[in-house]
């Protein structure tokens, strides 16, 4: 219909008007069912038809309210509740001077709100865009209401400015929205969306209280470069993928509570969809994905988030790999490729030990699982020189790590005879000042080494006393000769020196770790 048409049935009611409607529904319902109705969108976004029964169907169910120079000026309160618009509808540049009222409508086709104002009320609440909704550059003086809107096609709200309360709670947006540079200057209620599509926020500004709570995103979201003057909330909204928060700025450090990020890709229904998926973050991330977590942990910081902050720390170390950091240094004469080589194996075995600090349990069980390997590399040594081992490095170990096993459950069984299974190395001969043989018999070379690594990885070692060193050497490595021909000193072979030495390095870091871990966990609660 062209415009008079349209102004002429309009003012027949909503009763002739849907009546119309369902009348070019039932029409396309039966060109559908003939295979004669075909369209296609341009580059624009625009339907275009490709036969002359879809021309011809298209132009009778157009409604042309406003458009263009044609402005469609309404100066009281207009409802349009109910409502079934079954083509394109345009209200571009329209000026409703009452409250506007499209609750429940229904627009099957594409919804044209360009440069329209609303100077009062506009309620669109459960209403359902079947096409393209495109508010960009309308104006709202007061509240605008979207709440449980389903938008099916793109919703366009470009450059849109909200001066009173602007409403999208539980708002569906099938495909992408678009509030790039929007003006938010009320309150802005997106709490519990559903933004299927892109959500694209670049350079909005957002004057009033701004909630996101329990929205959800599945596309790419773009809130760079943002302008919050108020509180803005974020709790408990999910995000797929990686929000792009770089160069936003708030007044108030936005709330995070609850708030679940993903990983910086989206995964496909299907194996092969998903393994390329996988494929495509393992060799070519984004490399966009590591600047977006840490804007956000700017933000974890700025609002004293501790928990949030721990999260987005080690998302940022992982979204480098295979994109700023790899496993080898390629370009080996530039600086920034051996950093790069450093953070990314530094990132696996930060991650691996601690959690990225945030674990209390592994360092603990990495401390734990040192101090065997220790004790079973020093009780090889000790078995090899009384000559009860191997001296094959590869044998010895599985040797010791044997004896170790058979040690604890004879331990574990209150059996005493392990000290005769595993005897202290003391020197045949000259033996006036060695293990006294009242020591001798309660120990073993065992029970030394276990001693020995438990000390060194606790980093206690140097506060055994002298009797206790000299007990635990010689049990271990036997007594040698000193100036004085009766004095006998405890043997540390150079081999034992160098695990003693590594042993204190890992277990220094691994305490060190472990105490991080209790920091944050208690710094968090």
């Amino acid at each position: 219909m062209n415009r008079e048409e349209t102004l002429a049935l309009w003012r027949h009611g909503k009763d002739a008007w849907n009546a119309w409607a369902d009348e070019m529904l039932a029409e396309r319902e039966r060109l559908e069912e003939a295979g004669e109705r075909s369209a296609v969108r341009d580059s624009f976004g625009i339907l275009k038809p490709e036969n002359p029964p879809t021309t011809a169907w298209l132009n009778k169910s157009r409604a042309i309210f406003s458009d263009h120079n044609d402005t469609f000026e309404c100066m009281e309160h207009v409802d349009f509740s109910g409502w079934i618009f079954p083509g394109d509808v345009r209200f571009r540049n329209a000026a409703f001077s009452g409250a506007a009222w499209f609750m429940g409508a229904t627009f099957k086709g594409d919804a044209w709100f360009m440069g329209a104002s609303f100077e009062g009320d506009a309620w669109f609440n459960s209403a359902k865009f079947s096409g393209d909704a495109k508010f960009g550059g309308a104006a709202f003086s007061e509240d605008a209401d979207f709440g449980r809107a389903t938008f099916s096609g793109d919703a366009g709200f470009g450059r849109a400015r909200f001066s009173g309360t602007a409403w999208f709670a539980e708002a569906t947006f099938e495909e992408n929205a678009w509030f790039n540079t929007a003006t938010f200057k009320g309150k802005a209620g997106f709490g519990g969306a559903k933004f299927k599509g892109n959500a694209l926020f670049d350079s909005a500004t957002f004057k009033g209280y701004t909630t996101f709570v329990k929205a959800g995103f599945l596309g790419l979201t773009d809130f760079s470069a943002i302008h919050s003057e108020r509180a803005f909330s974020l709790a408990d909204a999910t995000f797929k993928r990686v929000p792009d928060f770089i160069q936003a700025n708030f007044t108030e450090a936005p709330r995070l509570d609850e708030s679940h990020f993903g990983s910086g890709f989206v995964e496909g229904e299907t194996f092969s969809a998903r393994f390329k998926s996988r494929i495509k973050r393992l060799f070519g991330g984004d490399p966009d994905v590591p600047a977006r977590w840490r804007a956000l942990k700017r933000l974890a910081i700025q609002g004293h988030d501790h928990e949030r902050e721990q999260i987005f720390f080690p998302m940022e170390i992982r979204s480098a790999r295979f994109v700023t950091d790899w496993p080898l240094p390629l370009r080996f004469w530039k600086r920034t490729s051996f950093a790069g080589f450093i953070r990314f194996w530094f990132g696996i075995l930060y991650g691996i030990t601690s959690v990225y600090g945030r674990s209390v349990l592994w360092p603990t069980i990495w401390l734990i699982v040192s101090t065997g390997i220790f004790a079973a590399l020093y009780l090889g040594e000790s078995q090899t020189r009384a000559g009860t081992t191997p001296a094959s490095f590869l044998e010895r170990s599985v040797a010791t790590f044997s004896a170790m096993g058979s040690g604890t459950v004879s331990l574990a069984t209150g059996a005493r005879q392990r000290y005769s299974d595993y005897p202290c190395s003391i020197p045949a001969e000259n033996g006036t000042h060695a293990l006294e043989p009242a020591t001798a018999n309660t120990t073993d070379a065992l029970t030394e080494a276990v001693q020995l690594a438990i000390a060194n990885g606790s980093v206690l070692g140097a506060l055994q006393g002298p009797s206790a060193s000299r007990r635990t050497y010689g049990c271990l490595f036997g007594f040698s000769e000193g100036p004085k021909k009766r004095l006998l000193y405890p043997i540390v072979p150079a081999t034992v020196s160098s695990w003693l030495l590594l042993q204190k390095t890992i277990a220094i870091i691994l305490i060190f770790l472990l105490g991080l871990g209790i920091r944050n966990m208690l710094k968090v609660h």
